[in-house]
This record gives structure tokens, C-alpha cells and sequence, in this order.
């Protein structure tokens, strides 16, 4: 749930006592509509969402180190092997969603429930192309793949030997803690949804696949429109993707604009984002994701 009040008092903070009330009124429309693609979308659940100054990020990320121990009393720890670096490149792109509250809507004194559909669709609009970018680069990042047993609407299906069998590959391959598989997500193709909550007897009990996994090995399960015949298994957090948003005062991020020849005042509101796997290897891909092939048709 978002708190309209809580964001008007911190940006009066941040842009100070001299705001105008458009300009307030216009910022506040920029950051629920920011605020609230994030929790509609899925993909800001997996990843790191950090925000930057510049469009363009660059840093590097070290490799394994090894430590010494025990180390005698007295005595010095040999000199560490160099450590491999592999560079980060993250450049921000543009997205763009507007709207426009027209006059009749105003005169008919409907002008804020106007907005506030208008401002839901845009949020939905921003949500659904941030899952695009972040569901794209975590499915082209994956650097373990499975392939299901069969389609999981099939009678010979089995959905949880083929998600354990993910996790198995992402432990084997990637340096991940046993506790952190309480944190591993499943994300799914919404096709396969109906399936995976189908009852059947598990353990003695009538339960689905979802709420056995959920409860047996803490996993939280997202669908998606956007994935077609795989799913994905993935350790979130910031060591396996990180999605950068600019966070800047240096340009206009939200417009508000009169459109005579519309007869309505136009909202343009810009965000720019990017996603990037953390790579484990040079090619760029990740351990900490596996991909699931052949769960649909």
C-alpha cells in the first residue's frame, strides 16, 4: 500500500518550502506511478534495485578470495593469489508513459478520479515493460538450465522433482549458503499456474505443488505473462542481478502540459532504468539462475 501523505511530506523535503503546488502536485503523480510499478511488477522482487546519478555505471567485481586459517601466533599469512576482476557496464534507458486529464472530466467535477485511473494504467504500463527488461536479462543470464521431465499440465509431469533439480544445479555450480535457499524464488509461466495449485495427496496430505514447495523449502512462487514455455529457479538479491535507476534533479523527470487543442492537461512522465546480471563467467551468466525448458507448449 502506498502512503500519498508520507511521499507529499518527503518531496516538500526534498524540493523545499518554495515549491508551487503543480509542480508538487506533478511530482507526486511521478513518484506513485514510480512506486507503484514497482510493487505491480515482478520482477523488482528479484533483483537489487539501486539507484544511480549518471546513466552510465561502471565498476568491477572480484572473484573468490581465499583466507588462511589458522594462522600461528606470531606469524604472517601468505601473500593472496591476485584476484580476478570482471567489469560492470550498466547504461540506464528511457521509458516513457502518458496521460491526459481532459476538461469535460474537470467540469464534471471527475477530473481526480480520472487521474487516478489514468495514473493506475500508467503505473501497470512502466510495471510491465521494468519485467520485460528484468525478466529478459535474468532468462539470458541463466547460467544453469534444466529441462522438465514434461509440460506440467501433462498427467506424467512433475514439477517438484523439476524445480529441486534446479536448486540441485544451482548449488552444485554456484558458492551460495544452505540458508539462502530459504530465499530461492520460482518464477513461472502464468499457463502452468492452475497446475501447480491442483490438489494431490503429498506426504499424506492434500496439498498442491505450490504449498508443498512453499512450506517445505521456503519457496515463493511468481507468475508472469511474460514467460512462455520455461520457468526460472533463482537465488534474488544483489549478487545475482542488480536493476539501476537514475535518481537525478538534473532534468524533468515528470511534465505537466497544456494541450489547448486536446482541451486536457497531458502528464509525461520518464523513467530510466536498466537491469544486468551479475556474471560468474566471462560470457556473462549467472550460476545463481537456472532455467526450467519444456514446462509448456
Amino acid at each position: 500500500m502506498i502512503d500519498v501523505k508520507e511521499i507529499i511530506n518527503e518531496l516538500k523535503v526534498k524540493l523545499g518550502p518554495a515549491v508551487s503546488e503543480d509542480v508538487l502536485k506533478a511530482e507526486v503523480v511521478r513518484e506513485v506511478i514510480y512506486k507503484e510499478s514497482d510493487l505491480l511488477a515482478v520482477g523488482t522482487k528479484l533483483v537489487a534495485v539501486r539507484k544511480f546519478g549518471a546513466l552510465d555505471v561502471k565498476w568491477a567485481y572480484p572473484g573468490e578470495m581465499n583466507a588462511e586459517y589458522p594462522v600461528p601466533e606470531g606469524a604472517t599469512a601468505e601473500i593472496a593469489e591476485p584476484i580476478e576482476w570482471t567489469e560492470f557496464n550498466l547504461t540506464l534507458k528511457k521509458a516513457v508513459v502518458r496521460f491526459a486529464i481532459t476538461d469535460e472530466a474537470k467540469l464534471r467535477q471527475l477530473g481526480n478520479y480520472q487521474l487516478q485511473f489514468s495514473r493506475r494504467r500508467a503505473s501497470e504500463a512502466l510495471a510491465k515493460k521494468k519485467d520485460e527488461e528484468i525478466l529478459t536479462a535474468l532468462s539470458n543470464g541463466a547460467g544453469n538450465t534444466v529441462a522438465a521431465d514434461a509440460t506440467w499440465d501433462s498427467d506424467t509431469a512433475d514439477p517438484a522433482g523439476d524445480i529441486i533439480e534446479a536448486i540441485s544445479k544451482i548449488f552444485q555450480n554456484s558458492n551460495i549458503l544452505e540458508a539462502e535457499i530459504q530465499k530461492i524464488a520460482v518464477v513461472v509461466p502464468a499457463k502452468v499456474w492452475a497446475p501447480l495449485h491442483k490438489l494431490q495427496e503429498i506426504n499424506n496430505l492434500k496439498q498442491s505443488i505450490k504449498d508443498y514447495l512453499e512450506g517445505s523449502y521456503g519457496l515463493k512462487f511468481y507468475p508472469s505473462r511474460l514467460l512462455d514455455t520455461y520457468a526460472m529457479v533463482l537465488v534474488p538479491g544483489e549478487m545475482t542481478a542488480i536493476h539501476g535507476v537514475l535518481d537525478t534533479r538534473k532534468i524533468p523527470l515528470v511534465e505537466e502540459i497544456r494541450r489547448p487543442e486536446m482541451g486536457a492537461t497531458e502528464y509525461v512522465i520518464k523513467q530510466y532504468f536498466a537491469t544486468k546480471v551479475v556474471p560468474d563467467t566471462s560470457d556473462g551468466k549467472s550460476y545463481r539462475i537456472c532455467k526450467i525448458t519444456g514446462v509448456s507448449s
